[in-house]
């Protein structure tokens, strides 16, 4: 089954490289490349023992086999093509394109494992009513899953399935996209009484096309998973940096974060980004040097721009500090070790 995931952007560094053989052109840590030899990856994903590669951390509910799903956006099968990526700027609905840095990904708190019993109903083909009454609720990824599987109408899946967990209410939205149930009649049934929620909210305006300004309207931004999704719409919709984080705003560590990310897209300069994505937040900072990489700004000219904190970021699925993030500018530019260490301190 193909689940379709349209989410946020929030794990650092999901390259659509390797697959099950990973050669020179995949780099060691990236998402679907191999793990370091000492069973490492980039923020936000973790090493697979198995297959000794990097994957989405948390897992991929919707990667159930062993080849490629289209439609499942984190599985690691389809790194090695990624043939959804058919430009060179952010697709933002295309999980695996490494344009879009940092507003790739699931993040972990929104999804989880399908239950067993629920597997097996959708592996049976069995009616969402039947299923419901053998098979308890728990988490209801799987529930909504089924509803995909069988064509449920949005209102009777959810009816059936309920939002009373976070990762309920995000899935309700990935049968709206299935679906094509129009965003506000989306967030009528399913909600967004969650980060999860309005995530969720965000992704379906992607998959509708609807406006960065209406989708902001209809999902809202109370949540830092709530900019973030914004920011991505703005992606998708091709808004201009200003005027995103005007419409989404860039009030919590993630949302500032993820504000850079449009900046990348847009090709805005560094020093322009910082002003109006700000740099609160230690996110805000590794956000900025993200943005330094992208536009090949001097190590020395970012670190100025920048800011400087060992204080990590820990919101929106990546955990690393500016610190961090400017040794990583500093193996980007090429910068001496001895430069780097004097300049990222």
């Amino acid at each position: 089954m193909q689940r379709v995931v349209l989410a946020l952007a929030v794990a650092v560094g999901l390259f659509a490289c390797g697959g099950d053989d990973p050669d020179a052109s995949c780099a060691i840590g990236s998402f679907g490349c191999a793990c370091t030899a000492g069973g490492a990856c980039d923020p936000g994903l973790a090493c697979d023992t198995a297959e000794q590669r990097c994957e989405q951390a948390g897992g991929c509910t919707c990667d159930s086999t062993s080849a490629c799903e289209t439609g499942c956006g984190c599985d690691a099968d389809c790194a090695a093509t990624c043939s959804c990526n058919t430009s060179s700027s952010c697709q933002a609905s295309c999980a695996c394109d490494p344009d879009c840095g940092s507003m790739t990904g699931v993040d972990p708190t929104c999804s989880g494992p399908v239950d067993g019993c629920w597997q097996n109903c959708i592996s049976n083909g069995t009616s969402l009513s039947s299923c419901a009454s053998t098979c308890p609720i728990g988490n209801g990824i799987g529930c909504y899953e089924l509803c995909e599987a069988r064509d449920t109408s949005t209102s009777s899946c959810h009816a059936t399935c309920g939002t009373a967990t976070v990762t309920a209410e995000r899935s309700c939205y990935d049968v709206c996209i299935v679906n094509q149930t129009s965003t506000s009649s989306c967030a009528s049934i399913c909600g967004t009484s969650s980060a999860c929620g309005e995530a969720g909210c965000y992704a379906s305006c992607i998959g509708n096309g609807t406006s960065t300004s209406s989708c902001a309207s209809i999902c809202g931004t109370d949540t830092g998973l709530g900019e973030a999704g914004c920011h991505q719409t703005c992606i998708a919709n091709d808004t201009s940096t200003s005027s995103c984080a005007s419409i989404c705003g860039t009030d919590t560590a993630c949302g500032e974060r993820t504000c850079y990310a449009v900046c990348r897209d847009n090709a805005t300069s560094t020093s322009s980004c910082a002003s109006i994505c700000g740099l609160d937040t230690p996110c805000g900072m590794v956000g900025c040097y993200d943005t330094c990489i992208k536009n090949a700004t001097s190590t020395s000219s970012c670190r100025s721009i920048c800011g400087f904190s060992t204080q990590a970021c820990t919101s929106c699925g990546t955990t690393e500090s500016p610190r961090d993030a400017c040794f990583r500018l500093c193996a980007a530019n090429g910068t001496s070790t001895s430069s780097c260490a004097s300049i990222c301190s």
